[in-house]
């Protein structure tokens, strides 16, 4: 049986590392509570109700049920924030310093993933200075998504300009006299904005978040090899 290559085998564990991280411990698999779903759907629905009542309720009584949602919608939120604390304390009671509800238990996430990450390359056998190769083999492919992708945000950014700037020159002298209209438009413009800072992320912007946090992780599973005994 031929032997296989050596660049074989640093493809295949570099491969294996890099889903075991974005798949195996993925925000999805590690953080998502499945008892919390419930109230994420009755933020959806009060958000959905909104959305047509400014469309279809004069003034003062989108007013009255903008506060009445924003109320609801608070308290879905904070029942949510609980049940997801209560769940990640009983998975990960290890853990429970380093989980802060006002960061969105970023820190936890990452001392999770780095603590078994580490365990990962232990059992792979990888030495320190493939890992260094490693990591900045996804430093360097990150830089190379960035530069692939460059030119296609700028298209797309002056185009969507292009298109908003029409669309407001056409309704401007009658959006602007129209308080309800203008409501409108400001809840229209700025979940826009969230939604396509979300989409590009996880497309345009996808490869080269996912490689540059290999680089750092590894890094720090390279810290820790050092510090061990």
């Amino acid at each position: 049986m031929p032997q296989v290559p050596e660049m074989v085998k640093i493809s295949l564990h570099r491969k294996q590392l890099f889903d075991y991280i974005h798949k195996e411990l993925s925000p999805k698999n590690v953080l998502r509570a499945p008892k919390t779903l419930r109230w994420w759907i009755i933020v959806i629905i009060i958000l959905v109700f909104l959305f047509f009542s400014i469309l279809l309720f004069p003034l003062l009584k989108i007013l009255y049920v903008f506060a009445i949602s924003i109320i609801l919608l608070s308290f879905c939120i904070m029942r949510w924030d609980k049940a997801k604390y209560k769940y990640l304390a009983q998975k990960y009671p290890t853990y429970l310093e380093t989980m802060d509800k006002k960061t969105a238990y970023i820190e936890f996430f990452e001392c999770y993933r780095t603590d078994s990450l580490y365990k990962k390359v232990i059992s792979l056998n990888i030495s320190s200075n493939q890992l260094e190769a490693d990591i900045n083999y996804f430093q360097n492919k990150g830089i190379k998504t960035t530069q692939r992708t460059r030119t296609y945000l700028v298209t797309l950014i002056a185009f969507s300009f292009g298109i908003w700037g029409e669309f407001v020159g056409n309704n401007i002298g009658e959006g602007w006299s129209n308080i309800s209209l203008f409501i409108f438009y400001a809840f229209v413009v700025s979940h826009a904005v969230f939604g396509i800072n979300y989409l590009l992320q996880k497309t345009v912007f996808s490869g080269l978040n996912k490689n540059k946090e290999m680089a750092e992780l590894l890094a720090e599973v390279k810290n820790l090899i050092s510090l061990s005994p």
